[in-house]
Order: structure tokens, then C-alpha cells, then sequence
């Protein structure tokens, strides 16, 4: 495999998401790769719907089509909350939308929900003076995850949900690749926070550093112990029908057929299970041990992005923070506020580099924290 397509694997990791200030980390993307970017269409509608969990669902379906594929270690992407955004080199191109079209295609049948997938080329962000670059750090069990920069991001968004965009795949691609979500299991209920209030707040950057911007949050909000949304001794298993139905048919790759239905029953068995003293008593114990160390809850893709749990007066202070900041130029944020945070698992329980927990705010989340800063982007 040329150089080219392992660039991001041969990148040096940075040791820690706080130690991305004190390392150059980011490096320009190599102008022949091209960057993928999922989303919901009708996200917000299906939101209010009661679907939250499914579209944070649809994102960690591309993201197990690339965990799962021989590309792994050369692919850089980052959880959106109803998508994600990844990287591929030109050998992976024909290879990516194919699979990425058969997750459209089960996301559809399946979640009812329709995933608009798109792929734009990064020397034609480069054409147009924009600017990408991605870095590549540490994270969980001798894994690593990526931290993208540049206005490229933006103005690649803008080209895929354009109205007939030429970077969306074809409505009628068929793809004849298998795809494999092996690893999803994910039993859990939302997680009520014990201070009553979780947020889920992005930063776009304009006059300060997001570094000193996420510094000073912490400065309102505490140190990870206080705010993480994941609470380990508040996770419990929900073995409601849909929850097991989703689970059985991501898991068995269909929703019809005697490996569903079988995968069904074994799952409500033992979602049951879970739910005794014993096994909760297991839950919280690897909620502190594997979980909480592999969990995705704040990252950097242009946009400083964070899910923490905190309450009425945090809020307060951070929303007076956030305000003033906001009319003195420095930044602009979303936000969106509710009282439960979700997990959506990957890999759960293996311990290994691929471990993998997805963190959003329950009832809309990222998507609509992103829906609010749109409308101060773009009035």
C-alpha cells in the first residue's frame, strides 16, 4: 500500500485529547483523498418524533462499517450525533461508497430513517483556498481517534446537502458489498443525570483558540469526574421491544428471517438478565473499568463539541458565559439542553483497541445543537 494511502496511520498519535494545545498534531490531508460525510435527512423531524436514539443509531453503523473493514487504521472519522465525517485515500474510494450505501440501504429498511451520504474530493477544497487537516490521538485500549481542522469541513458540508448536489452517491447506487456490523450491542437505557441537567454544547471558533475556550468551559463545569455524562452507577439495561428489535436486526444484518427472530429471543433473554442485581452490579463496575475511559464525549472537527451533566446553576453560569462570549465576537455555539445523556456501544465489553462508546444528549442532542448554530451561520 503506497505511503499515500497510510497517511493517517502512520501519523505520530498525541497522548491525550488535552494534549492537542501542546503537540503539532495536524497535518494537511494528501490533496487525492476524499472526505465522507453522513447525515440524517429530516433529522429534527425525526427527533421530535421520538427517534433520537435511531439516528445516533444510523451514525454508529458508519462507523462499524469502517472499524470492521481491512481500512481501520487508515481512517480517520468523528461521531456528528446523526452522522459522521471520515476520511478515505483514492484506493478506498469505490470501496467506502459501496459500503456506505449498503448502511443507507439497511438504515432505510430497517430504522426507517433516510441517510444522505456524500464524498468530495480534497483537492477540490484546496482549488477553492480552503483548508483540512487531521491529527490523530490516543483514546481507550491502545486505540485512536481523530481531531479534523480547517474550513474545508464547513464548506464540504455545504457542497453535500447543496440541492442536487453532485457529491451526493446516487440515490440508486446498489451496493454489492456485505456489510458487517459485528460488535454492536448496546442494551442500555438513557442515563438520567444526577444533577438534573446534560448539555450538549458546540463551539465555532472565531476570534479565540478552541483550546482556551474548552479551558475556560472547565472552569464552570468542573473536572471530567464531575461532568462526564456517562454516570456508571446510574446505567441500567433497557429491554423495552424496539431496543431489542433494533439491537436483533443490526446484529443479525436484517429484521426479517428465522437468524432475526432467533437473535431476537436470545436478546430478550438475556437483556433480562442483565436487569438482575447481580449482573448491575457487573454494569457499573465496567462502566468505571472499560466504558467511561472509551467513550467519545467531546472532540474537535472545526467545531468544539462536548456532552457534560451538571446543574440549574452550572447552566446558568455557562449560558451567561456562553452569551457574552458570543456577542463579543469570539465564538458562536448550539446548544441543546434536556436531563439524560445516551451511550450507543461498540465493541462493548471486548477491552480492546475497537471498544468504542458514542456519547449524545438524549432528545435531539448534537443534531439540534448543530440545527441552532446553523441558524446564526447562515440567518
Amino acid at each position: 500500500m503506497s505511503p499515500n494511502n497510510s497517511f493517517f496511520e502512520n501519523l505520530t498519535p498525541i497522548d491525550g485529547f488535552n494534549d492537542t494545545q501542546n503537540q503539532s498534531g495536524c497535518v494537511a490531508v494528501p490533496e487525492g483523498w476524499f472526505l465522507f460525510i453522513t447525515d440524517i435527512k429530516g433529522s429534527t423531524n425525526a427527533i421530535r418524533s421520538g427517534k433520537y436514539r435511531d439516528v445516533n443509531r444510523a451514525g454508529a453503523l458508519c462507523i462499524l462499517a469502517i472499524v470492521n473493514s481491512d481500512y481501520y487504521h487508515k481512517i480517520p472519522f468523528i461521531f456528528g450525533g446523526d452522522g459522521i465525517m471520515f476520511l478515505v485515500p483514492p484506493s478506498a474510494l469505490a470501496l467506502f461508497s459501496d459500503l456506505m450505501c449498503a448502511v443507507r440501504d439497511f438504515t432505510r429498511e430497517v430504522l426507517k430513517l433516510d441517510l444522505r451520504v456524500g464524498a468530495v474530493p480534497v483537492r477540490s477544497l484546496y482549488q477553492a483556498g480552503k483548508q483540512l487537516a487531521v491529527g490523530k490521538l490516543k483514546f481507550g485500549y491502545g486505540g485512536c481517534s481523530a481531531v479534523f481542522e480547517g474550513d474545508g469541513i464547513d464548506f464540504a458540508e455545504i457542497l453535500v446537502k447543496s440541492q442536487n448536489s453532485e457529491h451526493l452517491l446516487s440515490a440508486t447506487h446498489i451496493s454489492h458489498t456485505k456489510v458487517n456490523f459485528d460488535g454492536f450491542f448496546c442494551p442500555f437505557a438513557d442515563i438520567p443525570s444526577l444533577q438534573g441537567h446534560v448539555m450538549a454544547l458546540i463551539i465555532k471558533p472565531l476570534k479565540r483558540n478552541w483550546h482556551e475556550v474548552a479551558e475556560e468551559l472547565f472552569k464552570y463545569i468542573g473536572d471530567e469526574n464531575l461532568h462526564h455524562p456517562l454516570d456508571a452507577k446510574r446505567l441500567r439495561v433497557n429491554n423495552a421491544a424496539h431496543n431489542v428489535n433494533v439491537n436483533a436486526a443490526i446484529i443479525s444484518g436484517k429484521n426479517k428471517g428465522l437468524k432475526y427472530y432467533w437473535r431476537r429471543l436470545a436478546l430478550s433473554t438475556k437483556f433480562l438478565l442483565l436487569k438482575r442485581p447481580s449482573e448491575q452490579e457487573k454494569i457499573t463496575q465496567a462502566a468505571y473499568t472499560q466504558m467511561i475511559p472509551a467513550s467519545d464525549y467531546r472532540k474537535y472537527d472545526g467545531h468544539y463539541k462536548i456532552v457534560f451533566r451538571c446543574d440549574r446553576k452550572t447552566i446558568n453560569e455557562v449560558m451567561g458565559w456562553l452569551t457574552e462570549q458570543e456577542e463579543r465576537g469570539n465564538f458562536l455555539f448550539g446548544c441543546h439542553l434536556t436531563n439524560r445523556s445516551i451511550m450507543t456501544c461498540l465493541f462493548n465489553g471486548k477491552g480492546d483497541e475497537r471498544e468504542l462508546h458514542l456519547i449524545d444528549a438524549a432528545d435531539g442532542g448534537y443534531a439540534l445543537a448543530a440545527t441552532m448554530l446553523k441558524q446564526k451561520l447562515y440567518p
